[in-house]
């Protein structure tokens, strides 16, 4: 199976454990289809693989692509890094890939990106010999077994920089950084509070809901097959038409 990491796909490795013991978490879990996890203690991220392989007219000479494990792969963080990093500026979408590629030294996991000139740079690491936590689980578990509760969108670039705000208002040297988001019942928006534990000053912050025009973001298949969802079909029974 030809496995292509996107940028976005490497963009996980920012929430993975920086604790050199916590062993799995601090790496970056590649799964058997290309999905990509990362996580600590206290967050949990997944984005889902790339299926647009047809698109980015990957050229022969890049290499052979290699499978990962059934059990998939955990790489560490700073390799994530480094190939994120020397993917090109050019905005064409082949040059924001790296192909999980075979290498001479099989221990060891390859990533290849291309650049303008069409020359071929390979990375590689060998994986850790961890196990990675349920994440799925995880995930479901926080959903909750009852399904979705309250719901609420907003704009996410407004989102981060109110949280960045409130953050340099109310700065925890402890490092725990509680947030308080209360959603409001008119489902206008929800209201953010903290506290600068060194004043003792609160902090409020408000944010308005998006407007979806009455749609939600659907779950894809992907989505679905993670949270549990199954989708009940309908089957259509035909009559049979009796002559005459």
């Amino acid at each position: 199976m030809t496995i292509f990491l996107s940028k976005a796909n490497m963009e996980v490795y920012r929430v993975a454990s920086t604790d050199p013991f916590d062993r799995g978490l601090n790496g970056v879990k590649i799964e058997a289809d290309g999905t990509t996890v990362a996580g600590n203690a206290r967050m949990l991220m997944a984005v889902s693989p790339v299926t647009y392989e047809d698109k980015l007219s990957w050229p022969y000479a890049a290499g052979d692509s290699g499978d990962t494990p059934v059990e998939g792969v955990i790489m560490d963080v700073d390799l994530l890094k480094k190939i994120k990093g020397g993917l090109s500026k050019d905005k064409r979408m082949i040059f924001k890939h790296a192909l999980l590629t075979k290498v001479k030294d099989v221990t060891r996991v390859g990533f290849t990106s291309i650049n303008p000139a069409g020359d071929t740079v390979t990375h590689s690491g060998r994986p850790q010999n961890h196990n990675y936590p349920d994440w799925k689980s995880v995930m479901r578990r926080v959903r909750g077994e009852g399904g979705e509760g309250l719901k609420v969108c907003v704009n996410r670039s407004d989102l981060i920089k109110l949280l960045e705000a409130m953050q340099a208002a109310a700065p925890d040297s402890g490092g725990i950084n509680p947030a308080f988001i209360e959603i409001g019942a008119d489902n206008e928006g929800m209201i953010i509070r903290c506290q600068n534990l060194q004043t003792g000053q609160h902090a409020i912050g408000a944010i308005r809901t998006f407007d979806t025009k009455g749609s939600w973001f659907r779950k894809n298949a992907w989505e679905r097959a993670i949270f549990g969802i199954r989708i009940a079909v309908k089957k259509k029974i035909a009559k049979k038409l009796v002559g005459k």
